[in-house]
């Protein structure tokens, strides 16, 4: 009986990490543009990374001030989310401009 060949994988935790993050960076900003156009039928609706804005935002809650923990998610009252300044439903649009990150 033979052994088996090993074929080296790409897969490494790195990568795998890298791959997971990706995939839950356009997942995240593809739900967040499908939930916009249902509510602003008629408001300016960009596809956003939430993750560049929680960056651009330094992981501060732009409401309260205080530090986000990147570890909470969702439906964690704590975790990161996007934040209208002008909401959508006083004329609002879904762009980067006018989203923040909040608790």
């Amino acid at each position: 009986m033979r052994g088996k060949q090993v074929v080296p994988s790409m897969w490494t935790p790195a990568y795998a990490a890298r791959s997971e993050r990706l995939k839950r960076e356009l997942r995240a900003a593809g739900s967040y543009a499908a939930r916009m156009r249902k509510l602003a039928l008629e408001a300016t609706v960009e596809r956003i990374d939430p993750f560049a804005v929680y960056a651009r935002d330094g992981w501060i809650c732009q409401i309260c001030r205080n530090p986000v923990d990147h570890g909470r998610d969702w439906p964690d009252m704590w975790c990161a989310t996007l934040d209208h300044r002008v909401p959508l439903t006083a004329g609002g649009a879904h762009t980067l401009d006018n989203v923040q990150l909040a608790h």
